[in-house]
């Protein structure tokens, strides 16, 4: 009797920005929904993943789990109707900071194949690298993400099985080491910093905001470098080649901290704990009381995690997470540990063989082993 696992897909954008990162074109991801649904597969939510996991439920090679992290505003504009065409259905994992409060329903594909509005009428849906992905200036992201009100029409209507991906989907400083220096004030910096993205101003080591815990800078550091950038020109005191300024910079923090030492810390393994189980919390009862449903699992953000989220996650009710490491679930495995294949590119050979290989767990780790992946 053959050996089936259940194979995990990895969406983020599905739009037009065809090289843009993380971007399937919509004709990409309907082609790929198309031959799911020609070849007889079953798209699973994720209690109906479980049950197979659990072996409550029987694998036969034609099941799939299709996921999309963050909740990008496409995923209704595009992947929602043509998952819907097909008979399909599909996971959000939701970063809920970012999702917008109220407003109607905007405007999707599916209502350009009714004839209701003109493709021109669709949402400007913009490029991945101008999201705010670590969450300084949440009001940024109003064209990006999807709201409330779409939530609830995709899982009412079963297409979507919106499940957890934290509160907030930041980073933060890990750790004393200075990587470098603010040379952009529009830039995007850390959440460290609370939004200061004054030029000149120290970053250092980042990690996922879940993972580790988190490195307090020395304002005093911040503000002195900031001025002294600010006094010579300010942005034009980066028109110079990056070595030199980055130079003078390192110099200034040397001479800084040899005068007046830091003024730094971290926050306890206690204050990091509550921290966790505030985001984690939050992020599922703000699911549950919106879309009235039970969360089960959830995906970790950049896939980041270790023993101690594995524990605080299970304490918190979670019956399973998600990774971005790639191979084939099987049954009896660690719910905790689940693997993903991420898709980055729409081609129909590529995306057959992936189903191929991830819905067989042997053929999977030989395919790692080969690769070099495990």
């Amino acid at each position: 009797m053959a050996e089936y696992g259940l194979p995990v897909l990895m969406y983020h954008h599905i739009n037009d920005h065809v090289r843009d990162l993380v971007t399937i074109s919509p004709s990409d991801f309907a082609g790929q929904m198309e031959y799911l649904a020609r070849r007889g597969y079953q798209t699973l939510d994720l209690e109906q993943s479980l049950a197979c996991l659990r072996g409550r439920r029987a694998l036969n090679g034609r099941q799939v789990l299709l996921t999309f992290d963050d909740g990008f505003l496409d995923n209704w504009v595009y992947a929602y109707p043509i998952l819907r065409k097909y008979g399909l259905r599909a996971v959000i994992f939701l970063a809920t900071c970012f999702v917008q409060p109220q407003g109607p329903p905007r405007p999707h594909l599916g209502e350009v194949w009714e004839g209701k509005i003109k493709p021109g009428q669709l949402p400007a849906i913009k490029r991945h690298r101008d999201f705010d992905y670590r969450g300084v200036m949440v009001a940024k992201n109003g064209g990006f993400y999807l709201s409330w009100p779409e939530l609830v029409r995709m899982q009412d209507e079963g297409v979507i099985d919106v499940q957890p991906h934290g509160h907030f989907h930041g980073q933060y400083f890990s750790s004393a080491r200075i990587v470098g220096f603010n040379d952009n004030p529009r830039s995007r910096v850390s959440l460290a910093t609370g939004g200061d993205s004054r030029p000149g101003i120290p970053l250092y080591e980042q990690k996922p905001a879940l993972l580790a815990r988190r490195y307090h800078d020395d304002r005093g550091l911040r503000d002195y470098l900031a001025a002294y950038v600010q006094e010579r020109g300010g942005e034009s005191f980066f028109s110079r080649p990056r070595q030199v300024w980055r130079r003078e910079l390192q110099d200034r923090a040397g001479d800084y901290i040899r005068r007046n030492g830091l003024q730094d810390g971290y926050e306890s393994s206690r204050e990091y704990e509550e921290r966790i189980r505030e985001d984690l919390s939050l992020c599922k009862m703000l699911i549950e009381s919106k879309l009235g449903k039970k969360c089960l699992g959830l995906a970790w953000p950049w896939g980041a995690y270790d023993e101690r989220l594995l524990r605080l996650a299970r304490e918190l009710g979670y019956q399973a997470a998600f990774s971005t490491e790639r191979g084939s679930n099987l049954p009896g495995e660690d719910l905790m540990r689940l693997k993903r294949c991420v898709v980055k590119k729409g081609d129909l050979g590529w995306f057959a063989r992936q189903l191929f290989i991830y819905s067989r767990p042997g053929l999977s780790r030989f395919y790692l082993k080969v690769r070099g992946r495990i």
